[in-house]
C-alpha cells in the first residue's frame, strides 16, 4: 500500500475561485458534484488553473443519455435545486474549452465516470 499523506487539510470554497496557487496539483476529483455547479465552464477552467500539466481530472457526474426515459427527474432537479444533466458532447465540448485533453468515460445507468488530462 502506498504512503497515505500526514495531513489532509479543507478549504472551503466556491469551485469558480479555488484558493490554491495555479499548477498546484498532480490531479483533481470531483465526485457527484459538477452537475450542481452554476457555471460548468468556470468550474473547469479552475480546475484546470490549479493542476500541473498533464495531471488528471477525474469526475463523476450524471449523464442524459441514460436518463431520456425520465425526462422529468432531471427538469425537476434542474427546476428545484439548479442540477444541470449532461451529454456525452456538451461534456467533450467544456473540456475542450477549457484545456482538457484525452477525455475517456464510462457510463453506468444514469452516471458518468470521466477522466480528461490537462493540456
Amino acid at each position: 500500500m502506498g504512503k497515505l499523506p500526514k495531513a489532509i487539510h479543507f478549504a472551503p470554497a466556491g469551485a469558480e475561485k479555488l484558493p490554491f496557487s495555479d499548477g498546484l496539483f498532480d490531479g483533481v476529483v470531483c465526485c457527484g458534484a459538477l452537475y450542481l455547479f452554476p457555471e460548468t465552464v468556470e468550474a473547469l477552467s479552475e480546475m484546470a488553473r490549479v493542476m500541473k500539466k498533464g495531471a488528471r481530472l477525474a469526475v463523476m457526474t450524471f449523464v442524459k443519455r441514460r436518463f431520456h426515459k425520465f425526462k422529468w427527474v432531471y427538469e425537476q432537479l434542474r427546476k428545484d435545486h439548479g442540477g444541470h444533466i449532461f451529454d456525452i458532447e456538451e461534456i467533450r465540448s467544456y473540456l475542450s474549452q477549457t484545456g482538457f485533453k484525452d477525455f475517456t468515460y464510462n457510463i453506468h445507468s444514469s452516471m458518468i465516470l470521466f477522466q480528461a488530462d490537462k493540456d
